[in-house]
């Protein structure tokens, strides 16, 4: 068992994605974005903006999440998660996810690289953190 850290979101918490060309893009009941050896889950509605259009989305309906298959190939430049819990993924290209935190449940996560795992907690006022 590893001991994690819980983290309050008073400031912007910079997540490092070592690998930032966007390798491929999962659909099942979350909505996954493989970086490298970095992952980022989506479990719950997020808004994604590209060439200028948002796009409010949700993982669970799977027929309206084809504007965000346009990200492959992209490349990832910053990845950040504000106070509130929203995370931010923003690309090369200009286009830019935000997932913003679930009051009842864990929104999003960031497995890798290794064994590093994020967590948003549910109400967005802290991360579950293990390196």
């Amino acid at each position: 068992m590893r001991q994690g850290a819980r983290v309050p979101l008073h400031g912007d918490h910079v997540i490092s994605v070592p690998e930032a060309d966007l390798t491929f893009v999962c659909v099942n009941h979350q909505t996954r974005f493989q970086f490298g050896a970095t992952e980022v889950i989506i479990e719950s509605g997020f808004r994604l903006t590209v060439e200028g259009r948002e796009h409010d989305l949700d993982p669970t309906d799977r027929a309206l999440l084809g504007p965000a298959l346009t990200l492959y190939p992209g490349t990832l430049v910053h990845a950040f998660a504000a106070p509130g819990g929203t995370l931010t993924l923003d690309f090369a290209n200009g286009a830019r996810i935000e997932v913003p935190a679930d009051q009842n449940y864990e929104a999003w996560q960031v497995n890798g690289p290794g064994s590093r795992l994020i967590v948003c907690e549910p109400g967005g006022d802290n991360l579950s953190i293990w390196e």
